[in-house]
């Protein structure tokens, strides 16, 4: 019968954030209710980064709560590959869904060979829904920063293919889609493609269910996320921000020759939608609620410019346990707010996902400063304040205590002395890492409620 009704529930970049499990599964069953599979081609499906960091409890809590929801397909994205390639491995064998990513190469002998044997990790796929054909195809990022020699997708076990090697694979793939008689092609991507390239210029994909830059996507607007192909036909890009703050419904009509003929595209906000609480029994059993640690008068957000009191907050934990003179934070490293009451050992975690241990080293003011202006947003600190300028360049350091010698301790974590522009000399190395500081910080008081506020630390230069 034509036209073909195809109907999309979609999310993306929801990085681990598990407080908004409950408003997803409100709005997945209301899809699956209001949209009768006899009638609609239904999909669910997420273009990636549904978790962020190296917390495998939190992980395979997702990936179940991913399979009982009936996802069909996963883009592979860059924070997938957080957990290290063995957990990766195991959490896509959990899955009963399938991560696509047509611009990968695996190593056959390395710790994604099962889930590629397995057929969990693919290349391309295609999936019947009532006798209608549909061809999948996944991207996985290519930005530059991933693909440095060793990096997280140009390494002996996984590599992922530059911007134009891509497009070609991508198009020679749509290509074999279209040969075996499949004209209806979604792309679940997790790839920059800022210029939108994709839509402009290769042919035959009707749909790209896209993630990684975090756009927001409502209706349908001309040259933003409506867009004709080479040949002229209609392709149609959907996202939903990041961090669990939306996910959408695309409802389409094809004619024959797999053409779109009429689309709406509903993009809705999580707060919006009633949670529904089922989700605690699953979090029970990833024992989310254990651990109490403390209690929080007021939310604090991790979103605030340019100090960030969560950030604050950690690097005065790091400075204390460490004993530095100093401590800085990336702010990259926080992934999520703090909700008040009571706190656990997850919610801390949930903040600071990565597991990169802290190590003391010794820099002298000059360095200290080269170190602040490397970075391309504010670093948060403990131990010094600083003022930046309306366009981000660091302009006025201030160093509490000042000290004749004018080298300072600075605690910081590993992964952001690797990236940091500037000298320095490894003094101490810890087993312990910037949520562990948290947490200790926070049991010190001992149940009294405290609040996460901004002191100044940090300011924009005539602001």
């Amino acid at each position: 019968m034509f036209p073909i009704k195809t109907s999309i529930f979609y999310f993306n970049d929801y990085h681990g954030n598990d407080s908004a499990m409950g408003s997803l599964k409100t709005a997945s069953d209301y899809f699956s209710k209001t949209r009768n599979s006899s009638q609609f081609d239904t999909f669910k499906i997420t273009a990636g980064d549904m978790i962020k960091g190296s917390n495998n409890e939190l992980n395979s809590m997702w990936v179940e709560f991913l399979n009982n929801m009936g996802l069909d397909v996963s883009a592979l994205g860059n924070h997938e590959l957080d957990q290290g390639l063995q957990n990766l491995n195991n959490n896509l064998l959990k899955a009963n869904y399938k991560y696509v990513s047509s611009n990968i190469e695996v190593n056959p002998f390395g710790p994604l060979s099962q889930s590629v044997n397995q057929a969990k990790l693919v290349k391309s796929m295609v999936i019947n829904k009532n006798g209608n054909l549909y061809g999948i195809l996944g991207l996985t990022p290519a930005d530059p920063k991933y693909r440095k020699p060793g990096s997280m997708l140009n390494n002996s076990d996984i590599k992922s293919k530059d911007f134009s090697a891509t497009l070609t694979e991508l198009q020679n793939d749509v290509n074999k889609l279209r040969q075996s008689g499949i004209n209806k092609i979604i792309l679940v991507s997790h790839f920059d493609d800022q210029s939108n390239v994709i839509p402009k210029t290769v042919t035959g994909i009707d749909v790209i269910v896209s993630g990684h830059k975090h756009r927001v996507h409502k209706g349908l607007v001309p040259d933003k996320n409506l867009f004709y192909s080479p040949d002229r036909e209609p392709v149609i890009k959907v996202e939903g921000g990041q961090d669990g703050k939306y996910m959408g419904m695309l409802d389409l009509a094809f004619d024959p020759y797999g053409r779109i003929i009429s689309a709406d595209n509903n993009l809705m906000e999580t707060e919006k939608i009633p949670a529904d609480f089922s989700v605690i029994g699953l979090k029970q059993k990833f024992n989310i609620f254990k651990n109490p640690v403390g209690i929080l008068k007021e939310p604090a957000r991790p979103d605030l410019f340019p100090e960030i009191p969560l950030g604050s907050f950690i690097a005065d934990a790091t400075k204390a346990k460490s004993g530095a003179d100093i401590a800085i934070v990336a702010p990259g490293n926080i992934s999520a707010g703090l909700e008040k009451g009571i706190l656990t050992e997850h919610d801390i975690r949930k903040v600071q996902p990565y597991k990169n241990k802290v190590v003391k080293v010794s820099m002298t003011e000059k360095d200290i400063t080269q170190a602040l202006a490397s970075s391309p947003e504010p670093l948060q600190v403990s131990g010094i304040k600083y003022t930046i300028t309306p366009d981000n360049k660091v302009k006025n350091v201030y160093f509490e205590p000042t000290k004749d010698e004018k080298t300072y301790t600075v605690a910081i974590d590993e992964f952001l002395l690797k990236n940091i522009k500037a000298n320095y000399k490894i003094m101490e190395k810890f087993t312990w890492n910037q949520a562990d500081a948290t947490i200790e910080q926070i049991k010190n008081k001992h149940f009294m409620p405290f609040d996460i506020k901004p002191d100044g630390r940090i300011k924009v230069e005539n602001l």
